[in-house]
């Protein structure tokens, strides 16, 4: 059946393996001949480049056609289903193989690998014997999802296919005479698609196949040349495969996206560069393929309708767009809150240059996960860098920093005039209280301070929130809630022995609170969070006992025990505690979460599945949600866009 495809640019997604993006795909000519030969030669290779660089659009679609007209059969393999393990995620691919045509193959013994590929055939249509060339894409998903134990299974099969001699059991089997089968290596290829910065993990696989990174190639950005390319060629095609008219990009209109994804800045200094990222321009094109009326013959885009005053800001708006679509799709508020102030606060100075931080303190200062990350790292939001015995991460590129100090600059703005309304009804209430029970002047001004503290904080602004909070202390009766306040300033700023010593003074004032209210869960809530952060964790303890003296459902002081026990690495008892959360709460997602984790750590691997299990249908069901969300930000976007084309068209 013959398809047609209109776009001719694929945006955010790599290009596939089909007629279509074949014909789309430009630029990276020479890389394609270049890896083809280099897999004609070798029996192992691994490819490599950062994220967003074009690794699987590259394999797709520069490399899947060459390779099937030349008799190879390439099976593509990924490692991301963790009901799988390696072994099986490979034989899954071959079950479900089929050769295009009418080609076909017989599947071979199962024993292992060295046997399934030793009695594999594959012939394509016209009769000829092909050779298979298994594509382990996406690679980093193998050191991501599995387990050490699945990894060296995996390791130890894929060593015997590729080494020189049989596995150990084929040969003794050969010598008593109970196979037919030579002592011949299979004729199979292997290929190696890998994040750069899991580079390093493939050391693990160096004792058993100690010539893995002998062959490699490591794809770089695009030049600027090839840029070009990527960018007027797929508009100017005219192929009955495509069915959307043309898109002619003029001069002017070219060099300025060039010019913008090009941009760099470093030390200080802003500067145009040779190398673009694939991942960015394909974004870019797409929405200029998407907006550019579809009508006329000839579609143009030239330098009133891109460039002209306001190019730039045009083109971070639509890198900005895409900035949007990622929070949004990221589930509930609160993990959207988490992931900008990661993106706008941690990960961009007060310059606007790009920032790294480790795994563990984006854990600890914004409460997101390594496996959230690494689903950024995959979405082109951010970059992953494996240094110093750790993991950290970065922005994508110089380019999406400006995109998103404006829409957290917008978002402040939508902030400050719902927070001007809300404190003016404030005013009008503290004014009636002032008047019923005379209210003293010290107070309203402490109130006037704390706000001007939160709002320096909103903007980043710490030395003045830190000034404003201060003096608020003195005039404040309610003290705890400028410890806390302090504690968020401190963190923000890493300042741990300031905010330790918060803490202290926090469980002083605490305790003497619990002593005047005896029976109020909420203080004993926040003093079992302060115990905690000063590892207080006997005590801690005994308070969330307190609390289930209180209520004997409590799911909550459940699972702050757990966290305890968890962290004091008890993690029999932390199961105990998570188990009795889920007991009282079925739908407790983090207590699901973490008793995933303790079996994992305990190497109770199937318990920790299934508990895993039940956290991804919780996210399923926040992703219809999220769906919806979406689209109608979509729709919102279209209709500005529509609004704007008619006022520039006055």
């Amino acid at each position: 059946m013959n398809i047609t495809e209109s776009y001719r640019y694929p945006g955010s997604a790599p290009f596939q393996d089909t007629v279509h993006d074949r014909l789309i795909f430009f630029g990276r000519e020479e890389e394609g001949k270049l890896l083809f030969h280099m897999i004609s030669s070798e029996r192992l290779l691994v490819l490599f480049a950062r994220s967003g660089i074009g690794k699987t659009s590259l394999v797709n679609a520069g490399l899947m056609k060459p390779l099937r007209d030349n008799n190879f059969i390439p099976i593509s393999v990924r490692f991301n289903n963790t009901d799988e393990s390696p072994i099986e995620s490979i034989y899954s691919a071959m079950d479900s193989l089929k050769i295009e045509g009418k080609g076909f193959y017989f599947k071979g013994n199962k024993t292992s690998f060295w046997h399934f590929f030793k009695t594999s055939e594959f012939w394509s249509q016209d009769d000829k014997l092909m050779t298979p060339l298994i594509i382990l894409d996406q690679f980093e998903d193998f050191f991501i999802f599995h387990s050490k134990e699945k990894r060296g299974d995996f390791i130890e099969q894929l060593a015997g296919l590729l080494g020189d001699k049989p596995p150990k059991e084929v040969t003794e089997l050969l010598k008593t005479g109970k196979s037919s089968l030579n002592t011949d290596s299979p004729e199979v290829k292997v290929l190696i698609a890998i994040r750069e910065d899991y580079l390093a993990s493939m050391d693990e696989m160096s004792i058993k196949i100690p010539l893995i990174l002998h062959s490699r190639f490591r794809l770089l950005p695009l030049s600027r040349e090839q840029a070009e390319i990527s960018i007027i060629n797929p508009g100017e095609l005219e192929d009955s495969q495509i069915k959307s008219n043309p898109l002619i990009f003029d001069q002017k209109a070219t060099t300025s996206i060039l010019d913008f994804l090009c941009k760099r800045h470093e030390r200080g200094q802003t500067y145009i560069g040779d190398e673009v990222e694939p991942f960015q321009l394909q974004l870019l094109c797409n929405y200029i393929d998407k907006k550019t009326e579809s009508d006329r013959e000839k579609r143009e885009v030239d330098s009133e309708s891109l460039v002209g005053e306001n190019g730039e800001k045009r083109m971070e708006k639509i890198l900005e767009g895409f900035y949007e679509r990622q929070l949004k799709s990221r589930g509930g508020i609160w993990k959207r809150r988490r992931l900008s102030r990661l993106c706008e606060k941690g990960l961009i100075n007060t310059t606007n240059q790009r920032l790294s931080l480790e795994v563990g303190e984006i854990s600890r200062i914004y409460g997101i996960q390594k496996k959230e990350l690494e689903e950024l790292v995959n979405a082109r939001l951010l970059r992953a860098d494996h240094r110093v015995g750790s993991v950290y991460y970065e922005l994508s590129h110089d380019t999406i920093v400006k995109p998103i100090k404006a829409h957290q600059n917008k978002h402040f703005i939508q902030n400050f005039k719902y927070g001007s309304v809300m404190a003016l009804v404030i005013i009008i209430i503290l004014t009636g209280v002032l008047f019923k029970y005379n209210k003293s002047y010290d107070s309203l001004l402490s109130d006037n301070l704390i706000s001007l503290g939160d709002k320096n904080l909103e903007r980043g602004e710490f030395k003045e929130a830190e000034e404003n909070y201060l003096k608020a202390f003195n005039l404040y009766s309610n003290k705890r809630e400028i410890y806390n306040k302090l504690i968020t300033l401190y963190e923000l700023e890493e300042k741990e022995d300031r905010a330790f010593g918060i803490y202290m003074k926090l469980e002083a004032a605490l305790r003497e609170e619990v002593q005047n209210a005896p029976n109020n869960i909420d203080i004993y809530y926040q003093l079992g969070t302060v115990l905690f952060k000063l590892r207080k964790y006997t005590d801690a303890i005994d308070v969330y006992d307190k609390i289930i003296e209180f209520d004997s459902d409590n799911e909550n002081a459940y699972l702050e025990k757990g966290i305890i026990y968890f962290t004091l690495e008890k993690y029999d008892e932390a199961i105990r505690e998570y188990s009795k959360a889920i007991e009282i709460n079925p739908n407790n997602e983090i207590a699901y979460s973490k008793l995933s984790d303790s079996f994992f750590l305990l190497g109770n691997i199937e318990d920790g599945l299934e508990q895993a299990l039940k956290v991804s249908e919780f996210e399923s069901q926040r992703n219809v949600l999220s769906d919806a969300a979406y689209e109608m930000g979509r729709l919102a976007d279209e209709l500005e866009y529509s609004l704007n084309s008619k006022s520039t068209t006055r």
